[in-house]
């Protein structure tokens, strides 16, 4: 929860539970605060958060001195302590959008004023990025597009990124065909979707996500209900969706 006037007056990370299994978190002791924000800094301002595991990382541009947090739950008791959390980044500049590639153990941001893609690796494992090797530039989008980028999802050597500009909006596929790292060679951007082309969407596009159409697999069902859905034009099939981010 970011503190835009809102009640309660606070910028902190709550965590929910259903713990009577009635489909919401409406309850007393369903809800409570994670990580106070507000109490690492009186001037945070979150924007973004991606799990890695039971590791948060937490994108706060913090009252004109961005940075992102790692905040993870060491003992167990459901809250994030001030011991529990780091500045995994200390200066980052702008950081927006925010996604973590769980695979290779990346933290990547959308930084605004840099107008890029940034990738973070803790390479020598003290859970910071205070190195100038653990900061890379991995997608230059400046220099490429002519617009704002709201959000982007990564997944192994594959992005997708959300365009929005003033006489066009974008959704691109980027793959790291040559495997250095980066998403800026010749032919590693690709225009999914423009809105020039379509003429209907995308328009304004914010949100991406991978979908994991591995993961689809069949609800089993008794006989009888099998033979009635298959009448009905076949069985339910339920997904997954994955954030790589």
């Amino acid at each position: 929860q970011a503190d835009t006037r809102g009640m309660p007056t606070q910028d902190a990370v709550y965590r929910t539970q259903d713990l009577n299994g009635d489909g919401d978190a409406n309850d007393a002791g369903e809800a409570s605060v994670w990580l106070d924000l507000t109490g690492l800094n009186a001037g945070s301002s979150p924007f973004e958060i991606s799990f890695d595991g039971n590791v948060a990382y937490i994108a706060d541009t913090a009252g004109g001195s961005p940075r992102v947090y790692r905040a993870e739950d060491l003992d167990g008791n459901g809250r994030v302590e001030a011991s529990e959390v780091n500045e995994f980044v200390k200066s980052a500049d702008f950081v927006f959008a925010l996604s973590v590639e769980a695979s290779q153990g990346d933290v990547y941001s959308y930084d605004f004023l840099v107008d890029a893609l940034v990738r973070y690796s803790d390479l020598n494992g003290d859970q910071q990025v205070d190195m100038a090797s653990e900061r890379f530039t991995a997608f230059d989008a400046g220099a490429i597009v002519d617009g704002a980028v709201f959000d982007f999802a990564v997944q192994g050597d594959q992005a997708l990124i959300t365009v929005n500009s003033f006489d066009d909006d974008l959704l691109l596929h980027l793959s790291d065909l040559n495997a250095d790292g980066d998403f800026m060679d010749l032919g590693e951007v690709t225009t999914l979707l423009q809105f020039s082309d379509q003429g209907t969407y995308p328009q304004r596009p914010r949100s991406v996500i991978f979908y994991d159409s591995s993961a689809a697999t069949p609800v089993p069902l008794p006989a009888s209900i099998l033979l009635l859905s298959g009448a009905v034009g076949g069985l339910i099939l339920s997904g997954r969706r994955k954030k790589a981010a």
